[in-house]
């Protein structure tokens, strides 16, 4: 059994989404609704990643704050992302460049929580990987 390092510890799920098993899988609807399910080895290894970045709080804040504003728009469910079961997005309501001044204030909210850096990893390679999924279904 191998060790993991510190970093791989560091981009550990969140309790609240370590029951999300299910291998990614995706389909269209006739509605133009994409089905993705979490694929949570890959979430995992995109916050691993994330993780190595050399950014600061701030910056991982950021960047959160940008991945959900590029879907908030684009989730069939409201603009809430809901972690269990596969999430339900229109892949042509995705905002690519969300606005900076909507990115700082949901910069400024995420701030104030306090969230930690390491949901901060997890929840960014949630986007990312669900942005990733919807646009390769839009094409």
């Amino acid at each position: 059994m191998s060790k993991k390092t510190t970093a791989e510890k560091s981009a550990r799920k969140p309790n609240a989404q370590a029951k999300v098993k299910a291998p990614a899988s995706k389909s269209l609807s006739a509605t133009g609704v994409v089905s993705i399910s979490l694929d949570s080895d890959a979430i995992q290894k995109l916050a691993f990643e994330t993780s190595q970045l050399p950014k600061s709080y701030d910056d991982f804040v950021w960047i959160f704050a940008e991945s959900e504003l590029r879907l908030r728009p684009a989730y069939a469910t409201g603009n809430n992302f809901k972690p269990e079961g596969p999430v339900q997005v229109y892949p042509a309501k995705i905002v690519d460049k969300p606005k900076d001044s909507a990115i700082k204030q949901l910069a400024e909210q995420m701030a104030s929580q306090g969230t930690s850096v390491q949901d901060l990893h997890w929840f960014i390679a949630q986007r990312n990987f669900i942005y990733k999924e919807a646009k390769a279904m839009k094409k």
